[in-house]
């Protein structure tokens, strides 16, 4: 698979998970004319908003849920998970921070 298509698959969220802090995370890429700052005011306000949001999944996924309900729970759960490892798992895959 070509770094443009993964970076796409992670967009869409279908790329693999990846264990945390294997490596130190990189701090920024860029996608043609497009660039994602980790570091920046707003992927750190995403930051606390998704850890947030986690942190009531999990919650949610220790009550009393149906399976399918708690399917999808879990399903919301990895999304952000993956969403909150995304610089880590850029710096694993060595996809390339300049497309």
């Amino acid at each position: 698979m070509d770094h443009k298509q993964y970076i796409r698959d992670i967009i869409r969220g279908e790329a693999l998970d990846v264990d945390e802090d294997i490596q130190p995370p990189v701090s920024r890429i860029e996608i043609g004319n497009q660039n994602i700052d980790f570091n920046s005011p707003t992927w750190i306000a995403l930051k606390v908003i998704m850890e947030d949001e986690l942190k009531l999944l999990r919650i949610k996924n220790d009550g009393n849920l149906s399976d399918i309900d708690t399917a999808l729970t879990r399903g919301d759960i990895r999304r952000l998970k993956y969403l909150l490892n995304l610089p880590q798992t850029i710096k694993l895959r060595n996809i390339p921070t300049t497309l």
